[in-house]
């Protein structure tokens, strides 16, 4: 279970292999209220994915096809695609950021895929850029392989895009819910991920990811000193910032009513 920030509620939405969903409140009472239409903890897709606000961070369980919540991600797609056809801008899904490790996805169109589709209809502007009707603002991922169509984003500069090795993904998310300001490791030093000017870029896979303001955030080059002699023994690390995230989207086979999840039939068993 992953636990927020006091100033950051956060919303658990878990799938669940019935079709149904089970959405649970912040742990202290009054950070966050569930509407009165899905203040039961099983609810529709439809109901779970109205929890989701404009200028949300997302984190999406899934390693490729395997443990990918497509049955919500699709109904968020569709949430998306009907407010865009009915001209909702006002508390509707915009500017969203995705976290996510292993590009939950199949290659083709499903998976984090729905989030990245356009929507069309009689109400949208069709002169307005495609970044205008993307829900998402930025992503930050450990590979964009089996997620062509957001990768396809990333790659014409329609959102902030970075590209970051998976474990620390991993220990970013871990570092947020135990409330530490990021992973501290050593890992990407030298290559790509390390900020250094003249040895990486941070990880940014794009243009926009550049300019943002949070690139200068999202992965810093720290010294640490150890010993009597600390001056004398400092090392390099790299700290990748643990981002507040306002929603974790989970497939799982059981949860109960704390929140613990079980995944006994998601996945295939090799022996």
């Amino acid at each position: 279970m992953i636990s927020t920030a006091k100033s950051n509620p956060l919303k658990v939405i878990l799938s669940h292999r019935s079709n149904r969903f089970f959405s649970l409140p912040s742990f202290k009472k009054g950070e966050f209220r569930i509407p009165s239409h899905n203040s039961n903890k099983v609810c529709t897709p439809d109901d779970a994915v109205s929890l989701i606000s404009a200028n949300d961070t997302i984190c999406v369980s899934g390693f490729v096809g395997q443990g990918s919540p497509d049955l919500l991600l699709k109904a968020l797609a569709d949430r998306y695609e009907r407010e865009c056809n009915e001209g909702v801008h006002e508390g509707g899904l915009k500017d969203l950021t995705v976290l996510f490790g292993g590009g939950p996805g199949d290659w083709d169109s499903r998976g984090l895929n729905y989030l990245a589709k356009i929507p069309s209809g009689n109400n949208i502007n069709e002169q307005s850029t495609a970044a205008a009707k993307s829900m998402i603002k930025r992503a930050i991922g450990g590979h964009y392989g089996q997620v062509p169509l957001l990768g396809n984003l990333a790659t014409s500069n329609q959102i902030e895009a970075w590209t970051l090795p998976m474990g620390s993904i991993s220990r970013m998310i871990r570092a947020q819910a135990t409330h530490s300001p990021g992973h501290i490791t050593t890992v990407g030093l030298g290559t790509y991920v390390d900020p250094t000017p003249g040895i990486g870029v941070g990880g940014a896979a794009n243009e926009l990811a550049l300019a943002s303001p949070l690139h200068q955030e999202l992965v810093t080059k720290i010294s640490i000193g150890f010993g009597p002699t600390a001056d004398a023994m400092k090392a390099d690390y790299l700290m990748y910032k643990a981002l507040p995230i306002q929603v974790a989207i989970i497939r799982a086979t059981t949860a109960d009513s704390s929140g613990n999840l079980s995944f006994e039939r998601e996945l295939e068993r090799v022996a």
